[in-house]
Protein backbone atom coordinates (compact mmCIF):
# COMPACT_ATOMS: atom_id res chain seq x y z
CA UNK A 1 0.00 0.00 0.00
CA UNK A 2 1.48 3.38 -1.32
CA UNK A 3 1.62 6.95 0.86
CA UNK A 4 0.06 8.49 -1.90
CA UNK A 5 -3.72 10.12 -1.09
CA UNK A 6 -2.86 10.83 2.86
CA UNK A 7 -3.95 13.61 3.87
CA UNK A 8 -4.68 14.98 7.74
CA UNK A 9 -7.73 16.59 9.47
CA UNK A 10 -8.30 17.76 12.87
CA UNK A 11 -11.49 19.07 14.79
CA UNK A 12 -11.61 20.29 18.59
CA UNK A 13 -12.99 18.53 20.62
CA UNK A 14 -15.51 19.53 23.39
CA UNK A 15 -14.50 16.85 26.56
CA UNK A 16 -10.49 15.86 26.44
CA UNK A 17 -10.39 12.26 25.20
CA UNK A 18 -13.85 12.47 23.33
CA UNK A 19 -12.94 12.25 20.01
CA UNK A 20 -14.80 14.22 17.11
CA UNK A 21 -15.04 14.34 13.47
CA UNK A 22 -12.79 16.42 11.77
CA UNK A 23 -13.91 19.77 10.56
CA UNK A 24 -10.71 21.27 8.69
CA UNK A 25 -7.78 19.43 6.98
CA UNK A 26 -4.27 19.70 5.46
CA UNK A 27 -2.55 18.43 2.73
CA UNK A 28 0.98 16.63 4.92
CA UNK A 29 4.92 16.04 3.35
CA UNK A 30 5.35 13.79 6.47
CA UNK A 31 3.68 12.06 9.35
CA UNK A 32 4.80 9.35 12.08
CA UNK A 33 1.62 9.35 14.10
CA UNK A 34 1.37 6.29 16.25
CA UNK A 35 -0.62 4.07 19.03
CA UNK A 36 2.55 3.61 21.77
CA UNK A 37 1.93 0.52 24.37
CA UNK A 38 4.16 -1.80 25.68
CA UNK A 39 4.43 -5.07 27.26
CA UNK A 40 5.57 -6.00 30.55
CA UNK A 41 6.63 -9.59 31.63
CA UNK A 42 6.60 -11.73 35.32
CA UNK A 43 9.99 -13.09 35.98
CA UNK A 44 11.53 -14.47 39.31
CA UNK A 45 14.37 -16.23 40.95
CA UNK A 46 12.50 -19.60 40.16
CA UNK A 47 14.09 -19.51 36.14
CA UNK A 48 15.00 -17.36 33.22
CA UNK A 49 12.17 -17.46 31.32
CA UNK A 50 9.59 -14.56 30.95
CA UNK A 51 6.72 -15.72 31.95
CA UNK A 52 2.80 -14.46 31.82
CA UNK A 53 2.76 -10.69 29.66
CA UNK A 54 1.46 -7.93 30.99
CA UNK A 55 -0.11 -4.92 29.05
CA UNK A 56 1.56 -1.45 30.05
CA UNK A 57 0.27 1.78 29.43
CA UNK A 58 -1.21 2.87 26.10
CA UNK A 59 -1.11 6.62 24.81
CA UNK A 60 -0.59 8.49 21.33
CA UNK A 61 2.65 10.14 20.00
CA UNK A 62 4.53 11.40 16.95
CA UNK A 63 4.50 14.27 14.81
CA UNK A 64 3.45 15.91 11.26
CA UNK A 65 5.11 18.20 8.74
CA UNK A 66 3.28 20.11 6.06
CA UNK A 67 3.48 23.25 4.05
CA UNK A 68 1.23 26.57 5.34
CA UNK A 69 -1.46 27.39 3.74
CA UNK A 70 -2.68 30.95 4.71
CA UNK A 71 -5.95 29.15 5.81
CA UNK A 72 -6.50 25.69 7.03
CA UNK A 73 -4.08 25.92 9.82
CA UNK A 74 -6.07 28.14 12.63
CA UNK A 75 -7.18 25.60 14.78
CA UNK A 76 -3.64 24.02 15.13
CA UNK A 77 -2.21 27.38 15.82
CA UNK A 78 -4.99 27.83 18.35
CA UNK A 79 -3.77 24.59 20.20
CA UNK A 80 -0.78 25.73 20.18
CA UNK A 81 -0.37 29.20 21.44
CA UNK A 82 -3.76 28.72 23.57
CA UNK A 83 -6.06 31.18 22.88
CA UNK A 84 -7.23 33.56 19.60
CA UNK A 85 -9.10 36.73 18.94
CA UNK A 86 -10.39 37.52 15.83
CA UNK A 87 -11.31 41.28 14.48
CA UNK A 88 -11.97 42.36 11.56
CA UNK A 89 -9.27 44.41 9.16
CA UNK A 90 -11.18 45.90 5.96
CA UNK A 91 -12.85 43.05 3.66
CA UNK A 92 -10.83 40.31 5.54
CA UNK A 93 -10.43 38.89 9.17
CA UNK A 94 -7.11 39.11 11.77
CA UNK A 95 -6.79 36.07 13.96
CA UNK A 96 -4.52 36.65 17.07
CA UNK A 97 -3.15 33.79 18.21
CA UNK A 98 -2.20 34.57 21.83
CA UNK A 99 -0.08 32.63 24.56
CA UNK A 100 -2.50 31.35 27.18
CA UNK A 101 -1.55 29.68 30.61
CA UNK A 102 -3.62 27.04 29.92
CA UNK A 103 -3.70 25.05 26.67
CA UNK A 104 -7.29 24.24 25.05
CA UNK A 105 -8.84 21.06 25.39
CA UNK A 106 -8.09 18.79 23.04
CA UNK A 107 -8.01 17.84 19.67
CA UNK A 108 -9.26 14.78 17.38
CA UNK A 109 -7.05 13.89 15.13
CA UNK A 110 -8.04 12.50 11.59
CA UNK A 111 -5.59 10.52 9.17
CA UNK A 112 -5.94 9.07 6.24
CA UNK A 113 -3.12 6.73 5.61
CA UNK A 114 -2.62 6.35 1.79
CA UNK A 115 -5.62 4.09 0.42
CA UNK A 116 -6.44 2.18 3.48
CA UNK A 117 -10.26 2.26 3.62
CA UNK A 118 -10.25 3.07 7.30
CA UNK A 119 -9.18 6.84 9.12
CA UNK A 120 -6.77 6.61 11.89
CA UNK A 121 -8.22 8.70 14.75
CA UNK A 122 -6.20 10.10 17.58
CA UNK A 123 -8.19 11.58 20.66
CA UNK A 124 -7.28 13.68 23.32
CA UNK A 125 -4.44 15.19 21.80
CA UNK A 126 -2.14 18.47 22.23
CA UNK A 127 0.59 19.77 20.36
CA UNK A 128 3.73 19.87 22.30
CA UNK A 129 5.77 21.72 19.55
CA UNK A 130 5.75 23.91 16.58
CA UNK A 131 9.09 24.28 14.47
CA UNK A 132 8.20 27.05 11.55
CA UNK A 133 11.46 26.85 8.80
CA UNK A 134 11.36 29.28 5.95
CA UNK A 135 14.15 28.43 3.40
CA UNK A 136 15.62 30.03 0.17
CA UNK A 137 13.13 28.82 -2.80
CA UNK A 138 10.58 26.64 -0.55
CA UNK A 139 7.22 27.01 1.14
CA UNK A 140 7.06 27.82 4.94
CA UNK A 141 7.39 24.91 6.46
CA UNK A 142 5.64 23.55 9.57
CA UNK A 143 6.29 20.76 11.72
CA UNK A 144 3.92 19.91 14.75
CA UNK A 145 4.62 17.34 17.83
CA UNK A 146 1.26 15.60 19.02
CA UNK A 147 0.60 13.56 22.76
CA UNK A 148 -2.68 12.37 22.57
CA UNK A 149 -4.90 9.69 24.54
CA UNK A 150 -5.76 6.97 22.12
CA UNK A 151 -6.17 5.48 18.92
CA UNK A 152 -9.26 4.11 16.98
CA UNK A 153 -10.06 3.23 13.26
CA UNK A 154 -13.12 4.75 11.60
CA UNK A 155 -15.41 5.53 8.73
CA UNK A 156 -13.10 7.06 6.01
CA UNK A 157 -14.35 10.71 6.13
CA UNK A 158 -13.88 12.74 2.32
CA UNK A 159 -11.39 15.79 2.97
CA UNK A 160 -12.83 19.04 1.96
CA UNK A 161 -8.81 21.09 1.25
CA UNK A 162 -8.37 24.58 1.72
CA UNK A 163 -7.99 26.60 -1.19
CA UNK A 164 -6.11 29.54 -0.44
CA UNK A 165 -2.69 29.26 -1.78
CA UNK A 166 0.31 28.79 0.16
CA UNK A 167 3.25 30.69 2.23
CA UNK A 168 6.57 31.03 -0.24
CA UNK A 169 9.89 32.43 0.52
CA UNK A 170 10.06 35.39 -1.51
CA UNK A 171 6.96 37.06 0.12
CA UNK A 172 8.52 36.99 3.51
CA UNK A 173 10.12 40.29 4.92
CA UNK A 174 11.84 39.72 8.43
CA UNK A 175 13.70 42.59 10.62
CA UNK A 176 15.74 42.50 14.20
CA UNK A 177 15.36 45.68 16.06
CA UNK A 178 13.73 46.63 13.60
CA UNK A 179 15.98 46.72 10.81
CA UNK A 180 15.97 44.36 8.02
CA UNK A 181 18.71 41.64 7.73
CA UNK A 182 19.52 39.63 4.73
CA UNK A 183 18.47 35.88 6.18
CA UNK A 184 18.96 32.94 4.33
CA UNK A 185 16.98 30.95 6.39
CA UNK A 186 14.78 31.76 9.80
CA UNK A 187 13.35 29.39 11.99
CA UNK A 188 11.56 29.80 14.86
CA UNK A 189 9.92 26.63 17.49
CA UNK A 190 7.34 26.99 20.35
CA UNK A 191 7.51 24.15 22.91
CA UNK A 192 4.54 23.06 25.17
CA UNK A 193 6.60 20.82 27.57
CA UNK A 194 3.22 18.18 28.50
CA UNK A 195 2.89 16.21 31.62
CA UNK A 196 2.15 13.07 29.80
CA UNK A 197 3.02 10.16 32.29
CA UNK A 198 -0.57 11.31 34.03
CA UNK A 199 -1.74 7.81 34.12
CA UNK A 200 -3.68 5.92 37.32
CA UNK A 201 -4.21 2.61 38.61
CA UNK A 202 -7.30 0.70 36.92
CA UNK A 203 -6.57 2.13 33.30
CA UNK A 204 -3.58 1.82 30.34
CA UNK A 205 -4.87 5.26 28.97
CA UNK A 206 -3.59 9.14 30.04
CA UNK A 207 -6.07 10.33 31.99
CA UNK A 208 -5.66 14.00 31.05
CA UNK A 209 -2.79 16.11 29.42
CA UNK A 210 -1.37 19.51 31.13
CA UNK A 211 1.69 21.61 31.22
CA UNK A 212 4.45 20.00 32.37
CA UNK A 213 6.97 22.56 32.76
CA UNK A 214 7.49 26.29 31.48
CA UNK A 215 6.78 26.77 27.56
CA UNK A 216 10.22 27.82 25.90
CA UNK A 217 10.36 29.76 22.20
CA UNK A 218 13.56 29.73 20.47
CA UNK A 219 14.90 30.42 16.62
CA UNK A 220 17.35 30.76 14.53
CA UNK A 221 18.50 33.13 11.53
CA UNK A 222 21.05 32.17 8.71
CA UNK A 223 23.01 34.49 6.63
CA UNK A 224 26.10 35.56 5.11
CA UNK A 225 28.65 37.31 7.47
CA UNK A 226 28.48 41.15 6.34
CA UNK A 227 28.12 43.52 9.08
CA UNK A 228 30.13 43.53 12.67
CA UNK A 229 26.82 45.01 14.03
CA UNK A 230 24.71 41.54 13.17
CA UNK A 231 27.37 39.89 15.12
CA UNK A 232 27.22 42.98 18.25
CA UNK A 233 24.07 41.81 18.87
CA UNK A 234 25.19 38.66 20.59
CA UNK A 235 28.72 39.90 21.76
CA UNK A 236 26.45 42.11 24.07
CA UNK A 237 23.48 40.10 24.82
CA UNK A 238 21.47 42.84 23.34
CA UNK A 239 18.01 42.73 23.84
CA UNK A 240 15.84 43.18 20.89
CA UNK A 241 12.79 41.97 19.12
CA UNK A 242 11.72 40.75 16.15
CA UNK A 243 8.49 40.57 13.00
CA UNK A 244 8.47 38.12 10.59
CA UNK A 245 5.99 38.78 7.88
CA UNK A 246 4.82 36.78 4.84
CA UNK A 247 2.55 38.95 2.26
CA UNK A 248 0.58 36.86 0.17
CA UNK A 249 -2.09 37.43 -2.84
CA UNK A 250 -4.73 39.63 -2.61
CA UNK A 251 -7.96 38.42 -2.08
CA UNK A 252 -11.28 40.23 -1.43
CA UNK A 253 -9.25 43.11 -2.31
CA UNK A 254 -6.58 42.93 0.48
CA UNK A 255 -3.73 40.82 1.41
CA UNK A 256 -3.22 37.64 3.03
CA UNK A 257 -0.61 38.08 5.29
CA UNK A 258 1.02 35.85 8.50
CA UNK A 259 2.99 37.77 11.01
CA UNK A 260 5.51 36.58 13.94
CA UNK A 261 6.37 38.81 16.18
CA UNK A 262 8.87 38.27 19.23
CA UNK A 263 9.20 41.33 21.62
CA UNK A 264 12.57 40.58 23.58
CA UNK A 265 15.06 37.60 22.03
CA UNK A 266 18.73 36.90 23.18
CA UNK A 267 20.98 35.64 20.56
CA UNK A 268 23.00 32.60 22.40
CA UNK A 269 25.87 31.89 19.54
CA UNK A 270 26.94 33.13 16.44
CA UNK A 271 29.53 30.34 14.93
CA UNK A 272 30.76 31.34 11.90
CA UNK A 273 34.05 29.54 11.18
CA UNK A 274 35.37 30.07 7.78
CA UNK A 275 35.23 26.65 5.96
CA UNK A 276 36.17 27.74 2.61
CA UNK A 277 37.15 30.72 -0.19
CA UNK A 278 33.63 31.36 -0.41
CA UNK A 279 31.20 33.38 1.73
CA UNK A 280 31.59 33.32 5.50
CA UNK A 281 28.19 32.12 7.38
CA UNK A 282 26.97 32.93 10.41
CA UNK A 283 24.00 31.03 12.30
CA UNK A 284 22.54 32.75 15.38
CA UNK A 285 20.30 30.82 17.82
CA UNK A 286 18.13 32.93 20.35
CA UNK A 287 15.98 32.29 22.60
CA UNK A 288 12.21 34.54 23.28
CA UNK A 289 11.29 35.88 26.24
CA UNK A 290 8.14 38.12 28.02
CA UNK A 291 8.44 41.52 28.35
CA UNK A 292 6.72 44.12 30.73
CA UNK A 293 3.66 44.17 28.73
CA UNK A 294 3.40 41.33 26.30
CA UNK A 295 3.84 37.59 25.65
CA UNK A 296 7.53 35.97 23.96
CA UNK A 297 5.48 35.76 20.70
CA UNK A 298 2.75 36.64 18.97
CA UNK A 299 1.08 35.01 15.83
CA UNK A 300 -1.42 36.73 13.34
CA UNK A 301 -3.18 35.72 10.61
CA UNK A 302 -4.77 37.36 7.67
CA UNK A 303 -7.55 35.99 5.48
CA UNK A 304 -11.03 34.65 4.82
CA UNK A 305 -11.67 32.32 7.56
CA UNK A 306 -14.95 34.15 9.37
CA UNK A 307 -13.83 32.74 12.86
CA UNK A 308 -11.62 29.80 15.30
Amino acid sequence: MQGLGTVLGFGEETTWGTTVAPTKFIEITEESLDLKQSVKARTSLRSATQREPLKGKRGVEGSFKFNLCYEGAELLLKHLMGSVSTAVVGSLKQHSFLLAEALPTGLSLNLQRGEYSQDFRYGGCKVSKLTLTQNLEGFLEASIDIVGQEETLVTHVTPTLPSAPFVMWDEFTGTFDSIAWPAQMIELTIENPLANDSYKLGNRLRQRLERGGVRKISGKVEMEFENISHYNYFRNQTQIGHTFTWTGPTVSGANYVLGVTGTKIVFQEAPMGVKSVGPIKIAMPFESFASASNNETLIQLTNTVVSV
